[in-house]
């Protein structure tokens, strides 16, 4: 899906829209879902699910899987390391070989050769680990991650918050989000990081000509009483005559 931006009174409000076939075909759109209430939805969503408790939790898993990281790295050196003596084990034999027996220092020499390949994999794959891993978390960034706690809502429901940072901020908590629509309701799946997901159901909101119709209660209410209530008398202006 695809958003569309459009202004009503003063404000972005979003469009998703399942428009690619259509674009590729020439075919009809096929699903357009007012984002406006869903928007609002997901962002009290995400306030609400952004607490101290799931926060802490975060971070003792965070701790955990530097332990886990820790704990390979640890074995990955280990196997670096096991990788250089075997390397220099066949190193030194194949220096101590009769260089008259050939047939014996080729073996020797193609032992070594492999050894060495092991090593240059062993080595490679250590750095991979080590250049791709995420680090430690300090205390000033844990200290930080707790303070979004109470700096979320504010920077979520700022009006001067511009719409590209709600959806970095989306994109950090959410992994996907995936909308239906029936002509009475919008669904959609949300799908967290750690797994856990949840939906949210909403009734699908009126055309724009039924929004802005003066609902059917006051319009009988007028006309109620149009009908009991006597129209008032205008002022009789009196003019003296001198």
């Amino acid at each position: 899906m695809t958003v569309r931006y459009h202004h009503r009174r003063g404000t972005e409000v979003p469009t998703y829209m399942c428009q690619r076939d259509g674009i590729e075909n020439g075919r009809p759109v096929c699903a357009t879902i007012p984002g406006q209430d869903l928007d609002r939805a997901i962002g009290q969503l995400l306030i609400d699910t952004l607490t101290p408790l799931t926060v802490e939790a975060a971070l003792q898993v965070s701790a955990e899987l530097e332990h886990r990281a820790a704990d390979a790295d640890r074995l990955r050196a280990a196997h670096v390391e096991r990788a250089h003596y075997l390397a220099d084990l066949a190193r030194r034999r194949y220096l101590a070989v009769d260089p008259a027996n050939r047939l014996v220092a080729d073996t020797l020499e193609a032992d070594w050769n492999t050894a060495l390949r092991a090593l240059n994999q062993a080595q490679e794959s250590y750095d991979k680990a080590r250049h791709e891993g995420t680090g430690h978390l300090t205390d000033a960034q844990k200290a930080r991650i707790n303070q979004l706690v109470t700096d979320l809502p504010a920077i979520w429901n700022d009006s001067n918050t511009p719409q590209r940072e709600r959806k970095r901020i989306a994109r950090l908590l959410l992994t996907d989000v995936t909308l239906t629509r029936t002509s009475d309701t919008i669904t959609a799946h949300f799908r967290f990081p750690g797994g856990d997901h949840t939906t949210l159901t909403l009734p699908t909101p009126k055309p724009i000509g039924e929004q802005r119709k003066t609902p059917s209660n006051i319009i009988a209410a007028v006309d109620d009483l149009s009908t009991t209530t006597p129209p008032a008398r205008s002022p009789t202006s009196l003019t003296g005559v001198v």
